[in-house]
């Protein structure tokens, strides 16, 4: 993959977009899954949290731009230290979620700079 560390540095979102992208035309399922520190689901709704980290799940199977994520536990593990006050949770890819993942990550790059590195993640892992 050509971009490893920007698919991190505050796109992981866009990095997640396009796997989603990529699954649904291959027919598989996929929900993105949010580390996140929100209140309840109006603060998320509103924008009142800090956004950690943006992973997706394809068929049961959580990924980021590393590949498969073992556990749930290990989605932060990249960072140091980690955050400790980090929920999870897993939405549905729909434009809301894409809307607040937007609003809230530093991206750089657009989900379409990332097509080629999805469809080969989601080789990796099919």
């Amino acid at each position: 993959m050509s971009r490893p560390d920007s698919r991190f540095d505050g796109n992981c979102g866009m990095f997640a977009f396009a796997v989603a992208d990529a699954a649904f035309d291959a027919g598989k399922s996929a929900r993105f899954v949010i580390a996140h520190d929100a209140e309840s689901m109006e603060h998320f709704r509103r924008g009142q949290f800090h956004l950690f980290h943006v992973a997706i799940e394809i068929d049961g199977v959580l990924c980021d731009a590393r590949g498969r994520i073992p556990a749930e536990g290990e989605m932060l593990s990249f960072m140091a230290p980690p955050a400790p006050e980090a929920k999870v949770d897993r939405f549905e890819v729909d434009h809301e979620i894409r809307s607040i993942i937007r609003r809230k990550t530093r991206w750089t790059v657009s989900f379409e700079k990332y097509a080629e590195d999805a469809v080969q993640l989601l080789a990796t892992i099919s």
